[in-house]
């Protein structure tokens, strides 16, 4: 008998803040577990171009990053979706392929892009 069950530990909204003229935020991780028997595979995909998935698949255990692009989003309030799928391999008691059972978990993403930071530079005054 195969009962997976996909967990997503962590938040149900993840935030990130980035400065327009500065390197992206650093990645954020979700944690991806099957709390089930049996074998789960799962993946992860996004709604929106500037959330960046750079493990858009795996089995068991695994903590997905989550990275932004600043520079691909549109004005500085950004709101999107991951989407998490995990799918059993075998047969269940009732008989049924659990590939053909399949959860989901969405999470929603948010990116606030603030105005690019203004550099000063004093330099003295020196009379002759």
């Amino acid at each position: 008998m195969t009962t997976t069950l996909l967990a997503v530990f962590g938040p149900a909204e993840i935030n990130f803040t980035a400065l327009a003229n500065l390197p992206a935020p650093a990645p954020q991780y979700i944690p991806v577990m099957n709390l089930g028997s049996g074998a789960m595979s799962w993946t992860v995909e996004t709604n929106v171009p500037w959330i960046i998935l750079d493990q858009p698949a795996g089995e068991g255990y695994g903590a997905i990053p989550l990275r932004v692009n600043p520079s691909l989003a549109r004005g500085s309030s950004n709101t999107g979706q991951v989407i998490i799928r995990g799918q059993a391999s075998g047969r269940t008691n009732a008989g049924v392929a659990a590939s053909s059972i399949v959860e989901q978990v969405i999470i929603t993403v948010t990116l606030d892009v603030l105005p690019p930071k203004q550099l000063e530079v004093y330099l003295p005054v020196v009379f002759h």
